[in-house]
């Protein structure tokens, strides 16, 4: 009897989680979203395309390139324009319904951060993470004011750690099956989830106490499921290129931008240009028409060049694209297109201050406890510092934007609720 009623608290306490988060979304998308019209981004373009019956295509009206006409059929990972395209099929191409299944969506991360508390602490720290993460301003805001695949990634990567630990804890076949579809829908949404992966695997191999071969054929299965979910659009990729591609052709794109010679260590130029914009001419001069792969072959090509002659420079680049992905870049809600309020700038940087002031303390403690026997916590928390890792690595590499990092941003607030509860109770 007390178990069902505490289930039903439970249920009930998850429930007003939801209907709260749903309400600040929607707030935010009518005060700060211009009544519910979001900003579209180049999904828009490709949905739209998809629906027209001109297939997943994106023409980037960008100089130096413009004059190219490039047809973009893989610039990005297809599950967000996908999604884009079959809801304005449905219903007539109404922004707003995209809008509102957004919302919707973005408003189980408080429901899946409290499980992911739960499972790794206990009750309080569950609930304390459930209703702290209402208050999250950059998902909040991004996901009310914007049709963007961040707001489905950041869910995706809460859904991925919230099944790894479920696996850890109850190997069945089921819960393999379940983190290999998570994983395999997470590609298709950003390619980054590549990363979360490997260090999932990782974390995997060394907690799971079971014969190597079963701990083998376990991660075979997870990764099977993840690649045949994954392989309709690699086939598409090449039969459309006929070249491999994985997931994207932006990838060459961006490490361009992480290291030719006026790279700052974000998507921006210093003139706040965009960064493709300041590729030199003399680069392009010898083409008269480019395909996508030609265009994406030259800039990985001039990239591993700038990567060869100055080592020492993209080095200091990595170590300062660490900076930004973790504090704020100089263009950070200021560049063009990317501009907010100066006063919400302020505020969102004082509430992150102060989360990440409480993270790192929280980091620090759990790093001391970390080989400490008896500790019932320390293998869990290991692996969210891997997702933390595994987030950033790949901005590191390439380049961060403050939307990046809203990610990962919901799992800062797992330690920063264990850390408040710690401290009420000391002073009790």
């Amino acid at each position: 009897m007390q178990r069902t009623s505490t289930n039903r608290k439970t249920k009930m306490f998850l429930s007003g989680l939801f209907i709260a988060a749903v309400c600040m979304k929607l707030l935010a998308a009518y005060y700060m979203g211009n009544g519910f019209h979001p900003k579209v981004w180049e999904y828009e373009e490709i949905s739209t395309n998809i629906i027209n019956g001109k297939g997943f295509l994106n023409l980037w009206d960008l100089e130096p390139i413009k004059r190219f006409n490039i047809h973009f059929r893989s610039l990005q990972e297809p599950f967000f324009p996908i999604l884009c395209a079959a809801v304005y099929f449905l219903t007539n191409h109404s922004i707003f319904a995209m809008l509102m299944l957004q919302i919707f969506y973005t408003s189980l991360i408080p429901i899946v951060l409290f499980y992911i508390s739960y499972r790794i602490y206990d009750l309080k720290t569950a609930i304390s993470t459930g209703v702290f993460s209402l208050f999250l301003p950059g998902i909040t805001f991004y996901s009310a004011v914007n049709l963007h695949h961040m707001p489905l990634y950041s869910l995706f990567f809460c859904l991925m750690l919230l099944f790894a630990l479920k696996l850890a804890d109850d190997n069945r076949l089921r819960n393999q099956l379940l983190l290999g579809v998570i994983f395999g829908v997470g590609f298709l949404i950003r390619s980054t989830t590549l990363a979360i992966m490997v260090f999932t695997f990782l974390w995997l191999w060394f907690l799971l106490k079971i014969e190597i071969k079963k701990k083998a054929m376990l991660l075979l299965r997870i990764l099977a499921l993840a690649v045949i979910i994954v392989s309709p659009w690699v086939i598409r990729n090449y039969y459309v290129h006929k070249k491999f591609v994985l997931f994207q052709t932006s990838d060459a794109l961006c490490l361009y931008m992480a290291t030719n010679p006026n790279a700052t260590g974000t998507l921006f130029l210093p003139d706040k240009r965009f960064q493709l914009e300041g590729i030199p001419k003399e680069v392009l001069a010898k083409y008269d028409s480019m395909t996508e792969i030609q265009f994406r072959d030259l800039m990985k090509e001039e990239a591993w060049k700038y990567i060869k002659q100055d080592p020492l420079r993209i080095a200091g680049l990595s170590l300062r694209r660490c900076l930004y992905f973790w504090w704020f870049s100089p263009f950070s809600g200021r560049a063009p297109g990317f501009e907010y309020p100066e006063r919400y700038i302020k505020l969102y940087k004082m509430y992150y201050f102060a989360l990440l002031g409480i993270f790192l303390w929280q980091l620090g403690f759990v790093i001391r406890n970390i080989f400490k026997k008896n500790n019932p916590y320390a293998r869990k928390e290991v692996l969210i510092m891997f997702f933390l890792l595994a987030a950033m690595l790949p901005h590191i590499i390439l380049y961060p934007e403050g939307r990046h990092r809203f990610a990962i941003e919901p799992l800062l607030l797992i330690f920063v609720s264990r850390r408040i509860i710690m401290w009420g109770r000391m002073l009790l």
